[in-house]
């Protein structure tokens, strides 16, 4: 059995029962987990190093909000696996290409392969300071002993990742992101107004 989620007019996952988090990973460094991204890496090293949380209003404290993206057709492919393999546990009969058909045909989606966008305005909902963008490999630089999260799923075979891949999923927000703000620092809420043209 799958969940249909609620999407708005841009086909984004409904946000509105999500709880913004941000990590202080320093005294002036703000990071913003978005999932697939090293999101469980980043809570990892919170909880090891007791990282200071911030939740929803206490987000505007921030002058500055640092979040890594990751190449987004590449995180897709790896976001819908890990989905389905979730799902899996739930129910272990359940139909691999089933649920690519549903993603493909019918707005299927989940917070582990949403767009990145999505998360942006889910951010938004209570900051509209700036938003600085690091690729997610960069990861390894702030987290040296980075650790990769052991979920036991079994690894994405050649011809599930061609399937994942064929699927038309509008990641046009991200790649305007991926191509053009890479390591800068901008105004959300001004990003969010040129992204939502796009």
């Amino acid at each position: 059995h799958i969940t249909y989620l609620n999407t708005n007019a841009y086909g984004n996952y409904n946000i509105g029962h999500k709880m913004i988090q941000v990590i202080q990973i320093k005294e002036d460094l703000f990071v913003y987990p978005i999932f697939k991204n090293g999101s469980s890496s980043l809570k990892q090293y919170a909880k090891r190093n007791k990282c200071k949380m911030l939740f929803n209003e206490q987000v505007r404290r921030c002058e500055t909000i640092t979040t890594y993206i990751r190449e987004p057709k590449e995180r897709f492919i790896a976001g819908v696996h890990s989905y389905i393999a979730f799902e899996r546990r739930k129910d272990p009969n359940l139909d691999y290409d089933q649920v690519l058909e549903q993603i493909k045909t019918k707005g299927l989606t989940n917070e582990h392969f949403v767009q990145q966008f999505w998360w942006l305005n889910g951010l938004a909902r209570y900051y509209s300071g700036k938003i600085k963008f690091e690729n997610s490999r960069q990861l390894l630089d702030l987290i040296p002993d980075r650790k990769i999260p052991h979920l036991e799923f079994p690894e994405i075979t050649p011809e599930q990742h061609e399937k994942i891949g064929e699927i038309e999923f509008n990641l046009a927000q991200d790649y305007k992101i991926w191509d053009n703000y890479m390591d800068k620092t901008i105004n959300l809420k001004d990003l969010l107004n040129v992204l939502s043209k796009t």
